[in-house]
């Protein structure tokens, strides 16, 4: 009905009216504007409701034009009714209940979706251009933003949940955080923890939980610290590149680090940075806490403790090589103790035992070296030490008591060069033993006594080349 003009105030209709056409619309144009301005309209065009602010003088566009400022559109072609703020960037959109400057007690805005499977879509920014960043701000009352999902799911699709934002629960149900996937997605879903730099809108990965059947895992990233403790006393991390010696580690290593090996990239370093903190290492037994490993911090000592009856093992290649019991170091394999400077020195509180049959004494290849051997002989010829060889020298001693009579006892001692017996010597018990004869058979010392049984014990101090 263009060029028709009604003053609404001076028209009461009782009755329905009607404005009908193939594209019928009612246009209201402010006069005191310059045309365009001041120009809206609304109407049906195929069958689709269209409010609009007309872009071409004389509204020269047709209605519903994509080159006019179409605010509000029920879509029926496209099943959307669309709400729209795009005369330019610096435009938004606000849906408020209550009075413009306070939010009523009660008010509320309520966005519903009806349908079989309801949503509601609120998309924020340019989703086909890349220059625009994304935001989505929901008040919470007192100025504090917030979502709040009730017995539902807040599906990011994808995206990330940016900006200072906390995941509590206030109910009385748990808090679960689930990465989720389609049914017919065989690629595993992960969640991961991101760190925004609001500024230039880029995410570091802190941590990445990985779905995995087998098993699953709490990735924390290269070269950042898990700490434990309100001031962060221990620290975790895994260094890419390594530390050189005695080189501090931020919220690692602190001071001037004794860290005399370096570590080698891609190294766990563990560091308590808390003055005389202790790290304890402990295990249940039967229901009680057991130390396996201490390091204390105060004293500087380093502790390794096992249950008692037990024991501290160490392994070398799967291999036991030590096994250290209460009162008893037991070496697994033949070993060399030694020193790389100076003497290596034993001192006791009484006396130095070997328990054993033999031992030697060297230097560069000389010393000497004991043996102690038992054997009973009878008035026949008996071999008493064996293995003789063309050393510079043995020297043995021998000492027995008669088995019928313990008073007859014997000491001798018995100097062997080459093949030949030297001047024995010796002392004899309360009643003097039978005679005794030294022998030499190929590489044996043989001993033979006159008469009676006797139980004889013999030790041997060989000596190598001096030179």
């Amino acid at each position: 009905m263009p060029g028709t003009h009604i003053a609404l105030s001076s028209r009461t209709v009782s009755q329905r009216g009607e404005i009908s056409g193939t594209a019928p619309e009612l246009r209201l144009t402010e006069t005191d504007q310059t045309d365009p301005a001041g120009r809206y309209r609304l109407g049906v065009t195929a069958d689709s409701f269209v409010i609009a602010r007309s872009q071409a003088a004389g509204y020269a566009n047709a209605l519903g034009s994509a080159t006019d400022f179409v605010f509000l559109v029920y879509d029926r072609a496209n099943t959307v009714l669309g709400l729209d703020a795009y005369e330019s960037n610096a435009w938004a959109i606000r849906v408020q209940a209550g009075a413009a400057a306070t939010v009523g007690t009660n008010a509320r805005v309520t966005v519903q979706g009806h349908a079989t499977t309801p949503y509601v879509d609120i998309l924020t920014g340019n989703a086909g251009g890349a220059s625009l960043v994304s935001r989505l701000l929901v008040g919470g009352g007192a100025g504090t933003p917030d979502i709040d999902v009730n017995t539902a799911q807040l599906d990011m699709n994808g995206q990330i949940l940016k900006g200072l934002a906390t995941v509590r629960g206030q109910g009385t149900t748990d808090v679960f955080i689930y990465g989720n996937k389609a049914a017919t997605d065989a690629t595993a879903r992960n969640i991961q923890f991101l760190l925004l730099d609001v500024t230039t809108d880029a995410d570091t990965l802190l941590v990445q939980m990985t779905a995995n059947a087998l098993a699953p895992s709490v990735d924390v990233q290269d070269n950042l610290l898990f700490r434990i403790g309100t001031s962060g006393d221990t620290a975790f991390v895994n260094s890419t590149a390594g530390v050189a010696a005695n080189t501090a580690l931020t919220g690692v290593l602190v001071g001037t680090p004794v860290t005399p090996v370096a570590p080698a990239a891609n190294s766990l370093i563990v560091g308590n940075i808390t003055a005389s903190g202790d790290v304890l290492i402990a295990v249940n037994k039967g229901g009680t806490s057991h130390m396996a490993f201490m390091a204390d911090a105060s004293t500087g000592d380093t502790l390794l403790g096992v249950p008692t009856g037990q024991s501290v093992d160490i392994y070398i290649a799967g291999v036991k090589e030590v096994d250290y019991a209460t009162g008893a170091l037991a070496f697994q394999q033949q070993t060399t103790i030694s020193t790389t400077a100076n003497d290596l020195i034993l001192s006791p509180a009484v006396n130095v035992q070997f328990v054993t049959r033999s031992f030697w004494v060297t230097d560069a290849g000389r010393g000497a070296s004991v043996f102690t051997t038992n054997t009973q002989v009878v008035s026949t010829t008996k071999t008493i030490a064996t293995g003789l060889t063309n050393s510079f020298g043995h020297f043995f001693i021998v000492s027995g008591f008669r088995t019928d009579l313990t008073n007859s006892r014997f000491i001798d001692f018995v100097p062997v060069i080459r093949a030949t017996v030297g001047t024995v010597f010796g002392a004899t018990g309360d009643t003097t033993p039978d005679a005794r004869t030294y022998t030499l058979s190929g590489d044996n010392l043989q001993l033979a006594m006159a008469a009676n049984t006797y139980d004889v014990q013999c030790t041997e101090i060989r000596n190598d080349s001096p030179s």
